[in-house]
């Protein structure tokens, strides 16, 4: 650092000491170079260059995860949270090398609230992003977003690396000791069917409390709203509504109610499938780089 380069002089600490900002002076550091020259240092520490071009390595040889979000946008931070979170659970990850190369592509997508969903500009967005993942070096794919994955069968055939599947992740999560499950999802999501299919094919019993207004009333709450209160209230009226119908577990299939989740408090089983989501990126990731 420049900040600091004046007192190397004076130290007298016996160490030996490259000053990077004398190699910039001395044009044998320049900013086109892609790794640092270590020229300056004396012959018995230029086993520092190699060492530093071992980490280098070790850290191109793993794989790089790739995570399209921005549906919607303010999904993407807790998302990204929850892999963090599985990171240090699954492996310990603790120091900033532990944890895994992302690239996050937040893609717009045209998803409105007062009409119905353009399914081929959506669809169309969605590809776009992966396809910008995957030309970016991804090694795998996950969309943290429930409704997009309405188009699974054809993205993940118009894409070179695996896709992850949310629906088939969140319905393998559900207990086998819980069979009445009820799904929280955004409009669309409910309509197109994706998880109530995969649920009846599991042999679970589908549970309609009549409440998609209330989800609905919710998801506008977290786009408007930061109360905590207001969260807290939703959740304890939905969820009564839930167990007042029968059931003994609640799917929730929606990435902007993912966020607020922890404002619920109920004795039901909650399966978030955001979170079974990054749970199997990290699996996914493990698997492709096995630690020594």
């Amino acid at each position: 650092m420049r900040e600091f380069s004046r007192y190397v002089c004076p130290l007298g600490l016996g160490l030996e000491i490259c000053d990077v900002s004398a190699l910039q002076a001395q044009n044998k550091i320049t900013g086109q170079s892609r790794q640092i020259l270590f020229e300056g240092l004396p012959p018995q520490t230029q086993d520092l260059h190699g060492f530093f071009s071992r980490q280098q390595e070790t850290l191109l040889s793993k794989s790089t995860i790739g995570i399209l979000a921005g549906m919607g946008p303010r999904s993407t931070g807790p998302f990204l949270d929850l892999v963090i979170t599985a990171c240090q659970q699954k492996y310990g990850a603790r120091h900033d090398i532990d944890f895994p190369k992302m690239l996050i592509c937040s893609q717009p997508a045209p998803f409105y609230e007062d009409r119905p969903i353009d399914h081929a500009a959506l669809e169309a967005a969605t590809l776009e992003g992966l396809l910008h993942l995957q030309s970016a070096g991804a090694d795998f794919l996950a969309i943290a977003c429930n409704t997009v994955h309405i188009y699974y069968p054809r993205l993940a055939a118009a894409v070179t690396v695996p896709l992850l599947n949310i629906v088939e992740l969140a319905v393998a999560a559900i207990p086998r000791s819980k069979q009445n499950v009820a799904v929280v999802a955004a409009r669309p999501t409910i309509a197109s069917g994706i998880f109530q299919s995969a649920l009846e094919a599991a042999n679970f019993n589908l549970i309609d409390p009549n409440w998609q207004a209330d989800v609905d009333a919710m998801l506008s709450a977290v786009r408007e709203a930061t109360d905590p209160e207001k969260f807290k209230r939703l959740w304890e009226s939905l969820l009564t509504k839930a167990q007042g119908s029968g059931a003994d577990a609640v799917l929730l299939a929606c990435l902007d109610l993912s966020g607020i989740v922890c404002f619920a408090s109920t004795q039901l089983v909650i399966i978030d499938a955001a979170n079974c989501l990054a749970n199997s990126v990290v699996e996914t990731w493990l698997a492709q780089n096995p630690k020594n």
